[in-house]
This record gives structure tokens, sequence and C-alpha cells, in this order.
């Protein structure tokens, strides 16, 4: 029997489904934060820019969710599992860096958050380049990277938003945001409650990382999947 070109209409409904959950509970996570911490709608002037921001990014997202993957199935059936799997390895080394500031407990994050951040810059150069050399079309590798962010960027705000919550008032989380300077840019802010001041901050950086991450993906995955169609062309020669 013949294999159908697309992807198999379990892995788009189950992709779909991830993603629509995943937009849903970062909705929930932040009607939490804004019940526990509702100064944050008040105590600042950006703080309803920031939701506002954040409540946009989450439309695209669910919209993304909801026609994305019929769509990158439709282009090339190998672009929605590449996505997918690259995504959730981002996203293990997110959640990864993130467990271990809060185990470790350096004084300074910097090198951590570098770490992080390269790997993931990577998976996303590897995952372009890997789809276009099975390929041969620069276009899937770089949807796939961009799909691998959207997913990578679910996880990572998911992850930060529980956390916070989790380990807020602890003296593990304290350290974290010393050793993130948060104290230091809290002081400067002129706001006078700290939790709504982190609110704030992780609605406006989970606008900016949504937004940007796939720009930076859609560049890198490019960039990859460049190499990865020449190498297949030297493959056929």
């Amino acid at each position: 029997m013949k294999k159908s070109p697309f992807p198999a209409k379990n892995h788009l409904a189950a992709t779909r489904r991830a993603i629509l959950l995943g937009v849903l509970t970062i909705a929930l996570l932040l009607a939490y934060g804004l019940l526990r911490f509702p100064s944050v709608l008040t105590a600042s002037p950006t703080g309803v820019r920031s939701l506002i921001g954040v409540c946009i990014i989450l439309v695209i997202y669910a919209v993304a969710g909801w026609a994305g993957p019929a769509f990158a199935g439709r282009i090339n059936p190998h672009i929605l599992p590449a996505g997918d799997l690259g995504g959730l390895l981002a996203g293990i080394v997110f959640v990864t860096e993130i467990a271990l500031e809060y185990w470790l407990l350096p004084n300074d994050n910097t090198t951590m958050g570098l770490v992080e951040y390269g790997l993931v810059l990577a998976l996303f150069f590897v995952i372009g380049l890997s789809v276009a050399y099975r390929t041969n079309a620069i276009r899937n590798g770089t949807s796939a990277a961009i799909w691998s962010a959207v997913v990578a960027s679910l996880i990572f705000f998911i992850a930060v938003l529980c956390v916070f919550y989790l380990f807020n008032g602890t003296p593990q989380q304290t350290q974290v945001f010393r050793a993130e300077g948060d104290f230091v840019d809290f002081a400067h802010s002129g706001l006078h409650d700290f939790n709504s001041f982190v609110m704030e901050d992780f609605m406006g950086a989970g606008f900016y990382h949504s937004l940007l991450l796939p720009v930076v993906a859609a560049i890198l995955g490019t960039l990859g999947a460049t190499i990865g169609k020449g190498l297949a062309r030297l493959r056929k020669s």
C-alpha cells in the first residue's frame, strides 16, 4: 500500500491539541498571577500594556496551533515531526536550565543563560539543516525551525510561571532573583511591590520571547537549511 505524503491525521490532531492546551495553560497561569498579585495592573503604567501584549501573542499562538499543523503537513510531511521534536528538545533545555538555577543557586546566572540559549539556537540550526537535507528544500527547513520555536516558547513560558508561583517567597527564589539582577532592576523601577514587578516582567518577557524566538529560529533555520540543501545536492552528485 502506498504511503500517504501527509503526516498521520492523529499526529496532526495531537499536535493541535498540545499547542492549544499550552496556550490555555498559560492563560490560566496568567489569570492566577493577576488574581494573586492584582496590583500588577495598577502599580505600573506599563502593566496593562504588558498584559495586552501577552494576550495578543496567545491569540496568535492559538491561531498557529489550530491552523499550523495542517498547513505544515500540506507543505511537507517532514516539517511537523521535526518541528515537534526540535521544540520538545529546546523546551527540555529551557526547563533544565530553570531547574538548575534553583538547584545549584549560582551567584551569577550569566554563564548558564548563555549555554541555555546557545544550545537552543544550535537546535534551530540543526533542525533546519536536517529537514532541508532530507527534503532538498530550504523552505521546509525554515518552517520546521520556526515550528520548533513555537513549541519551545510555550514550554518556556509555562515553566517560568509555574516555578515562580511554586517557589514564591522561598530562599531559593530570592537567591535566583539576586543572581539574575531582579532586585537591582526593582530598585530602579520605582515600584513598591516586588511580586507585581516580577509578574509584569514575566509578562513582558513572555511577549518578547514568544515573538522573537520564532524570528531567530527562522534566521538560523534558513542558514542551516541552506547548508542542508547544499549537502543534499552533493549527495546526489
